[in-house]
Parts: C-alpha cells; structure tokens; sequence
C-alpha cells in the first residue's frame, strides 16, 4: 500500500507543471506571484510605492492594463503587492515594506504615479508619464523621458533627461543634470546649497525656470530660437554671458542685480545665488 501511494505521489509530480509545483499554496493567478515576482492586471494607471535602503530600484512605463514588479535579491523572500487603495499599491518584501540590497525592478501603465524612496541605492526612471516622486540619501537618480518629476538627494546626481513635465529638484551638494523635451514648455525650480545646475533647452512664452544655490554653478544652454527675460541676483558671482543678451545690471543693498531680455522676453529665468556663478551659452 505505501508502495503504490508514494508511485501515484511521483506519478502526481511529474504531471504537475513546474510552475504549478513552484508557487506556494493560496498563491493564486491574480496577481500571478512567483517566488520575487508579481504580476497584477489592472484597469489603468496607479499609483506605486517602493522603497529600498541600498536595493537600486528601476521603473518603466509599460502596458495599459498590467503591474509587474521583479526582486532580483537573494533575500528579497516573497515579493507583493499591498493594495492601499482602488489604484494604490505598496510593494512589500516578505511582509516589510523596503529591500536592503538587490534590484527592484517595476513596470507600470501609461499615466501612472510613482514614489520611490532609497538610501544608498540608485533610483532610475524610464517613459512614466505621470508624476514620479524620488527621494535618495546619496544614491544617484536619473529619470528619461517623465511626466512630472520631483526629485531630492544629499549628495547623490540628479539627471532628468528629455523632461516633459514640471520639474522640481532639491539637493544639498549634489548636482542636477537636466534637458527640455523638444516642443514642450519648460518649468523647473532647482533648489541646492552647494549643487550646481547645467540645464538645456528652448526657452519661450510661458517657460519659467528658476534657480537658488549658495555656491554651485547655474549654466544654462539654451537654444538660439529662445526668448526670455533673466533676473539674476548674487552677492560676489558673476554672469558669462556668452548668448549675448540685453542686460543692465546694479547694486542693490551691496548684492550684484542683472536684468536681461533676450529676443522678445516672453519667457522667465530666474537665478539667485551667494557666490555661485551664471554661464548662460547656446
């Protein structure tokens, strides 16, 4: 007799899919949960939430209708997705709601939010077009082709590539890397005490960039088509001016004041700084 029921056991066994065999029990195919994989159809775009302490952490638009998310850690144990709200999802590890080490990596319908947070790991963002909230201590976070991006390191590199949105980025020493999409509107506020910009793009009616750092440098490459007014404040930088705008310049209160137009002035520029210098270049 227990021959015959551990031969119809194995026979059970080799029947079963792998798949099958693999996945816990209660694990079901909605979501489809593999042992550091999920996968969640949806009606839309949602809103995610991951955090890591040194985990990197990838983010790419995908699909209309699905949520995927990928640990690539030994120790990330069961990956999922607690539903916070209708389209609200935070991703958990093992029931804990950040990864040590390891790589996260998520894909998210068109129009979707994301808030990423690390400590020392990277955060990299690719094609989501609704808003992306990013926070890192001192890991570098890079974003391509976003929607509206707010971002915020220490010390870690901002690169907002292609920016299609709003963008909003706050450093302490870290510096910013940023370019406008082609035929978009720019509108970015950088904020650092020591980190320096290097901005790219058209300027026009209705873009408004503005500017604030103690110490960093503030260089802006705008394109020749551009047209804007710049108001440039500091106590000791100095302005480079190799565009070869319109400007007038004064003390005020011992601070150096530069106003400028270039071509028509539709657009604003704004750039404030203690001892940081402006270079504005085509």
């Amino acid at each position: 007799l227990t021959l015959s029921l551990f031969a119809a056991s194995s026979a059970h066994a080799l029947m079963t899919p792998p798949d099958e065999i693999s996945k816990p029990q209660g694990w079901g195919a909605r979501p489809d949960h593999k042992f550091n994989e999920v996968a969640q159809p949806v009606a839309g775009p949602v809103r995610l939430r991951v955090r890591g302490v040194a985990a990197n952490i990838s983010v790419v638009g995908g699909p209309n209708q699905l949520l995927t998310v990928r640990a690539t850690a030994a120790d990330a144990g069961r990956v999922e997705l607690r539903r916070e709200s209708a389209d609200s999802y935070e991703v958990l590890f093992d029931g804990a709601p950040s990864l040590k080490t390891g790589h996260i990596i998520a894909t998210v319908p068109p129009r979707s939010e994301i808030e990423i947070q690390t400590t020392s790991g990277t955060i990299s963002v690719s094609a989501v077009t609704g808003t992306s909230r990013l926070k890192s201590t001192v890991g570098d976070i890079s974003v391509v082709r976003g929607g509206v991006v707010e971002a915020r390191s220490i010390s870690g590199h901002i690169s907002v590539i292609d920016a299609d949105g709003e963008t909003r980025i706050d450093t302490v020493s870290g510096p910013a890397q940023v370019s406008a999409a082609k035929g978009v509107t720019p509108s970015l506020r950088f904020a650092s005490t020591s980190g320096s910009l290097d901005w790219s793009g058209g300027c026009g009616s209705r873009c408004r960039i503005e500017a604030r750092t103690m110490s960093g440098v503030v260089t802006l490459r705008l394109r020749k088509e551009s047209s804007f007014t710049l108001r440039y404040l500091s106590h000791s930088g100095d302005l480079d001016d190799k565009l070869g705008v319109s400007t007038s310049s004064g003390n005020t209160d011992g601070e150096i004041a530069v106003t400028a137009r270039y071509n028509e002035g539709l657009g604003t520029i704004e750039a404030n700084t203690w001892s940081g210098h402006l270079s504005l270049t085509p």
